[in-house]
C-alpha cells in the first residue's frame, strides 16, 4: 500500500543464510529490505493468506493493482482506492473505493490503527472473488452509493449469510475465497461477464449482449435484439436483419429479409474480448452450414462496423 506506515523489525539471521541473501539482492539489482519484503510478500500469498496483488481475468488480461488509502473519507466508513493497471503500459483501466463501515470494524474486532490493511486485504479478496465467479473484472458496478457507481462499502447486511453470521476478520476472508454460493453481492449491478459473449457458428466471439442490446468487443453499441414467441433475432443500428441467437450463437437463417426501423444509439459500454469457442457440431434446422454462414456474417458485421463509424 502506497504512503503506508513503517515499522522496524530486527532479524537475526545465520552469517551463511545472510551472504546467500545479499547475493541475490545483489545479482537482482534489489537492497537487501526489498529482497526480504518481496520473500515475506510471496510466502503470504502463496499461503493463501492474503490475495495476490495481480489478477488475472476470466478473459486472459492481466492487470497489477495498486492500493491507497482514502484520505479524507466519512468517519464511519474508511476506504481505500483500488486502481487496476495494465502492467505493460501502466495505463489505468479502471479503479475502486472500497471499505468498512465503523459496524463492520467494531464486529470483526479490528484496531483503528489496522483497519487500512484489513481493507486491503478484503478488498483483494473481493476483486479475486468477482473475478472467481465470472465477472468482467474492469466493469464492476454498484448501486449502493448511485452517484458512485464504483463504490462499495461492507455493511453488517454482507455479514450475514442465510443463518450463518460472520463474527471475525479470518471468517470473511475464507467466505470470499470460498465457492459462489457462499456469498453474494446484492449491490453489483449488471457485470460484464464471459457469459454475456456472443459467438458464430464456428465458435469466433462477435460482441456481446446487455438485456436487449448488442455490444461490438470494443463496447460500441451496434444493435438491438427483437424477440418474438422465444424467437431472438439481431438487428443492426439502421434496422438490418444480422441474424437469429441460439443460445451464445449468432446464427444465419437463409432468406431472411425482413428490417426494423433505426434505433437510438446508447452510449459505449466497456470492451470485452472473448475467447473463442468451440464449433458448434450440429445446425438447429432451418439455419445455413458454416461457411457460407461466415462468409455472410463477416459481410453483415462490416455493415455493423460501418454504422458505427457513420
Amino acid at each position: 500500500m502506497d504512503n503506508q506506515k513503517i515499522t522496524t523489525y530486527s532479524f537475526r539471521l545465520p552469517e551463511q543464510l545472510k551472504a546467500r541473501m545479499e547475493h541475490t539482492a545483489e545479482s537482482r539489482n534489489l537492497s537487501f529490505n526489498q529482497l526480504l519484503l518481496e520473500i515475506i510478500h510471496r510466502y503470504y500469498v502463496r499461503g493463501g493468506y492474503i490475495d495476490s496483488p495481480t489478477i488475472t481475468s476470466v478473459l486472459g488480461r492481466e492487470y497489477d493493482i495498486n492500493i491507497e488509502e482514502s484520505r479524507p473519507h466519512p468517519p464511519d466508513q474508511p476506504t481505500c482506492f483500488f486502481y487496476l493497471r495494465d502492467p505493460i503500459s501502466n495505463k489505468l483501466q479502471s479503479y475502486y473505493t472500497i471499505g468498512l463501515t465503523r459496524s463492520v470494524i467494531e464486529r470483526l474486532g479490528i484496531s483503528e490503527r489496522s483497519q487500512y490493511a484489513v481493507i486491503y486485504d478484503v478488498g483483494l479478496a473481493m476483486l479475486h472473488y468477482y473475478n472467481r465467479i465470472g465477472h468482467e473484472i474492469t466493469a464492476l458496478r454498484w448501486n449502493q452509493f448511485p452517484s458512485y457507481p464504483n463504490r462499495r462499502v461492507l455493511t453488517t447486511n454482507d455479514l450475514v449469510i442465510g443463518s450463518l453470521h460472520i463474527n471475525s476478520l479470518e471468517m470473511l476472508l475464507q467466505t470470499l475465497k470460498g465457492n459462489e454460493d457462499n456469498w453474494q453481492d446484492q449491490h453489483l449491478l449488471e457485470s460484464l461477464s464471459v457469459n454475456n459473449g456472443l459467438w458464430s457458428f464456428s465458435g469466433e466471439p462477435i460482441g456481446y449482449i446487455v438485456e436487449k442490446n448488442f455490444f461490438a468487443p470494443d463496447g460500441t453499441h451496434a444493435g438491438v435484439i427483437k424477440e418474438e414467441n422465444n424467437d431472438k433475432q439481431l438487428f443492426s443500428i439502421k434496422g438490418r436483419y444480422i441474424g437469429h441467437i441460439i443460445g451464445d450463437r449468432l446464427l444465419s437463417k437463409p432468406g431472411r429479409k425482413k428490417s426494423e426501423s433505426e434505433v437510438h444509439r446508447l452510449p459505449a459500454k466497456y470492451p470485452l474480448v472473448t475467447p473463442p469457442r468451440a464449433p458448434l457440431k450440429n445446425l438447429p434446422h432451418g439455419f445455413s452450414d458454416a461457411e457460407p454462414d461466415i462468409a455472410s456474417l463477416e459481410e453483415m458485421l462490416e455493415d455493423i462496423r460501418g454504422d458505427v463509424n457513420a
